[in-house]
């Protein structure tokens, strides 16, 4: 659904401690921008997207793509190094998909794709129901940390905590490129990273 942000709005609500919806429109537009920054640097789209790519094959079995994980590949075409050759549009049964690979198949044996230029239109990314758990709690943490540090959710500034019941003195989040340092961990595991 193009419309809903990647995390439950009530999710982050429960985890920043809000009890009630007034302030949802604010952190609707939190998550999208912990979204945004948190895609940036993974080079690529948490949303299920569609792509279309070119690749210039040299003979080899298997076509990495840009993007994963791979949902669908509706079109495959080849179009040969002789121009003379044209272009061939492949069906499922030419190619497998295995990882954010396309492996090329003949009669379900691995051969290698032909040598030219191989356009691949794909789906790719997780459809909102399967966005994995972890990614959305860690944007849910992020997005409520941030919801925080704004003046209607208390103005803190970055704090962490008081180092003293008497609040003599704070510490404050020691963030990675304004995250914290367990989404930054998640998101640069080669799960969540693109392959380019």
């Amino acid at each position: 659904m193009a419309d809903k942000t990647l995390v439950d709005t009530e999710l982050v609500r429960e985890y920043a401690g809000i009890d009630d919806g007034a302030y949802d429109t604010l952190l609707e537009s939190i998550v999208d921008g912990v979204a945004s920054r948190v895609e940036g640097i993974m080079g690529r789209t948490i949303r299920a997207t569609n792509y279309s790519e070119v690749h210039q094959s040299v003979g080899y079995d298997a076509i990495v793509l840009h993007n994963g994980p791979i949902i669908a590949v509706p079109s495959t075409e080849i179009s040969a190094a002789e121009p003379t050759e044209g272009t061939t549009v492949l069906t499922s049964s030419d190619y497998r998909i295995e990882g954010q690979s396309l492996v090329r198949l003949s009669s379900g044996l691995r051969v290698g794709w032909a040598v030219g230029d191989v356009t691949v239109t794909y789906r790719a990314g997780w459809e909102y129901e399967d966005i994995p758990a972890d990614l959305q709690l860690e944007i849910a943490k992020q997005a409520s940390w941030e919801w925080l540090q704004s003046r209607p959710g208390n103005n803190r500034l970055g704090l962490a905590g008081k180092d003293t019941p008497s609040g003599d003195s704070a510490t404050y989040v020691d963030l990675v490129d304004g995250l914290l340092p367990s989404l930054r961990t998640l998101i640069d595991s080669p799960r969540y990273q693109s392959v380019l």
